[in-house]
């Protein structure tokens, strides 16, 4: 059985800071301590090798209604590029119906992007 490595309830204030309340459950499962890349792919990778084993409780979750998406940070050093998928990977990903969001920033030249 594949463990979160976080997870809220409905109804649960958003963060201490924030008092408004969780519109749904959220399961997590993140590649943070996991993976030492910053590689994207390599994230993505990791997440899809941890739901394949899972993929009929997967489909399940999915047929009862079930949002599920990857969501990722990048960070562009110089401002220019961006995450790159390859085919296999958008295959995996169709399969369990996963969109992958990006949260992308641009560090100003000089900054440290570490």
């Amino acid at each position: 059985m594949l463990e979160p490595t976080g997870s809220h309830l409905k109804g649960e204030a958003i963060s201490p800071r924030v008092d408004r309340p969780r519109p749904k459950h959220g399961w997590l499962l993140s590649s943070e301590h996991y993976v030492r890349s910053r590689d994207t792919r390599r994230h993505i990778d990791w997440i899809l090798d941890q739901l394949e084993p899972c993929a009929t409780a997967f489909e399940s979750l999915l047929s009862r209604g079930a949002s599920v998406d990857i969501f990722s940070y990048w960070a562009s050093a110089r401002g220019q590029g961006g995450p790159l998928l390859s085919p296999p990977q958008f295959a995996r990903l169709a399969r369990f119906r996963l969109e992958c969001i990006y949260d992308i920033y641009f560090t100003q030249e000089g900054e440290d992007d570490d």
